[in-house]
């Protein structure tokens, strides 16, 4: 079984202690990934998780979501775009793709999109 966890909360550190005053409350949000399956953690925010593997003439791409979502996928690679697709992911359902692309042409960056054009993710290596 594999297990990640990330560390959020009013204090630096998990071993740290903070206290509440009187009348005092404390409000947070918390997401959970169903990450079964995901080979690696490359970056997560609160809409997605991907696991990033570039290969000398392939990347394996794994996009996870603590929710359904629609967004389109950009792959740019020495800063021009080499692959764009529609795509859909569901907590039951992360998104697999075996992408053409390597580390041989230069930088890559992963980019996911909104429908009105705003990012949701941008990682590059």
């Amino acid at each position: 079984a594999q297990y990640a966890e990330m560390w959020g909360g009013l204090t630096p550190t998990f071993w740290d202690n903070a206290s509440l005053p009187g009348h005092g409350q404390v409000v947070w949000e918390e997401v959970w990934y169903p990450l079964a399956g995901v080979e690696g953690l490359s970056f997560a925010n609160g809409e997605a998780a991907l696991a990033v593997q570039v290969g000398a003439n392939a990347t394996r791409l794994t996009i996870a979501a603590p929710a359904e979502r629609v967004w389109t996928l950009v792959i740019l690679q020495g800063g021009r775009e080499v692959y764009r697709q529609e795509m859909a992911v569901r907590p039951d359902a992360p998104f697999f793709a075996d992408l053409p692309v390597g580390n041989q042409g230069g930088r890559l960056a992963v980019h996911l999109v909104r429908r009105d054009g705003s990012l949701v993710v941008s990682w590059a290596e």
